[in-house]
């Protein structure tokens, strides 16, 4: 089989997606569940915060944290969308 990009995969993967039969009520149970989730995700990365601080100093975990990057949720939760 033939390697494709990755904008070749998203697309083929977006597509699958797109071809599933969900209804109204599956699609809320989807986002709640992905909802879910994040928050368990950003309850982790919370409690991590301080044990990766100790390995790796404040001023490395600063610049790893200050930089931005496309598709990141930063702004999101410091809004409180999602918490």
């Amino acid at each position: 089989m033939k390697p494709i990009s990755f904008g070749q995969f998203k697309a083929r993967y977006r597509d699958a997606l797109n071809s599933l039969p969900v209804d109204e009520g599956l699609a809320q149970k989807i986002v709640a569940e992905a909802n879910r989730v994040f928050r368990l995700n950003c309850d982790l990365l919370h409690f991590l915060e301080p044990k990766v601080k100790d390995a790796i100093g404040e001023k490395q975990f600063a610049e790893i944290i200050g930089e931005e990057k496309p598709g990141s949720t930063e702004n999101t939760v410091k809004l409180g969308v999602i918490r």
